[in-house]
Formats: structure tokens, C-alpha cells, sequence
């Protein structure tokens, strides 16, 4: 019922059910504050609003909208309070690679794992103090080969591609 709202509602509920790696998606605001949502067109979307005018609002605005009308929009002050509240909660996040802001802004780099995209980026989470950066990879696993990453994201339609196969067994047992 919440999936992909990345609402205050759904991570209240995932951490009622015992889960406690919670996925949400950051992005920047136009005030460079962090709101959890996927990709502006979906969340134009889900709040009725044109993805024009939701890239605009500060995030003091886009915390006034409802999620299909009823679920909470959190910024990243609510996440923190949520992870206060919870120390379970492990974060789990991706889109956004400001890792100064996330850690400003949710400062728990011991509960979180983020996403990065590209080796550069995957070190300069490392710089900016990301204790458990995640190396990102469509099926193309050269480069954790090379570097070792201790922790993959692989899309999931690409775990399953047949093609493969062997890789995702082989980073599996790695």
C-alpha cells in the first residue's frame, strides 16, 4: 500500500513489521534541502501537481502537498527524527550523490548505505565520510573485480538476465 510513496507512513509501517533496511529515494530541493522521492515526474504525479511547479518549491512547500492525497512527504529533518526514534532503522538510499548534504542533514553514516554511481563518485562518498557507500552496476562487473567493492547494487531485472548469471553468482559468493 506505500510502496514507492517514500512516505513518513510506509517507513513507520516497513519498521512496525520488523523490517529495519528502509529504502528511500533523496533528491535536493530547490533550496538545497533533502526530500525522499523518487524522480520529480512520479512525484508530480503522486501529488497531483505538474513537475514544472513541484522542481520549484522550497521544501517547507513540497512538505504541504499529500502523497495521493493522504501520506506524509518527509525532508531530510523528519528522516533524521525518524532514525532518532528508531535506532533499527538503517537507511538505505540512492539518486542523490551530495553526500555532504545526506550527512549533513541525516548525520547517522553508521546506519546508512547509499548508492553511488561510478567509481569517482563511489570515493568521494568515501571523502565526504559515507561509511558503507554502495558501488552501482547495471551487469557490467569489471570494475568491482578490479577495485573489490565490498558492497553492489545490480538492478534487479539485471540479476536476472540469464546473461548473468555467473557474475551475480560469482559477486554472491564474493
Amino acid at each position: 500500500r506505500f510502496t514507492y510513496t517514500n512516505c513518513q507512513e510506509g517507513v513507520l509501517d516497513a519498521l512496525a513489521r520488523g523490517f529495519t533496511f528502509i529504502e528511500l529515494d533523496l533528491q535536493k530541493t530547490k533550496d538545497d534541502k533533502i526530500v525522499a522521492l523518487h524522480d520529480w515526474h512520479d512525484f508530480a504525479q503522486l501529488t497531483g501537481k505538474q513537475v514544472d511547479d513541484v522542481q520549484r518549491m522550497s521544501l517547507h512547500e513540497l512538505k504541504q502537498l499529500k502523497i495521493q492525497g493522504k501520506y506524509t512527504v518527509l525532508g531530510g529533518e523528519d528522516i533524521k527524527r525518524l532514525m532518532q526514534q528508531y535506532p533499527q532503522f538503517v537507511l538505505v538510499t540512492d539518486k542523490l550523490q551530495d553526500f555532504g548534504l545526506i550527512l549533513r542533514e541525516i548525520p547517522y553514516p553508521e546506519r546508512m548505505i547509499v548508492e553511488t554511481f561510478g567509481k569517482y563518485n563511489y570515493l568521494k562518498a568515501l571523502r565526504a565520510g559515507i561509511i558503507y557507500p554502495a558501488y552501482s552496476t547495471w551487469s557490467d562487473t569489471r570494475e568491482i573485480e578490479k577495485y573489490q567493492f565490498p558492497i553492489v547494487v545490480m538492478a534487479a531485472h539485471a540479476m536476472n538476465d540469464e546473461a548473468n548469471a555467473d557474475k551475480v553468482k560469482l559477486l554472491h559468493e564474493n
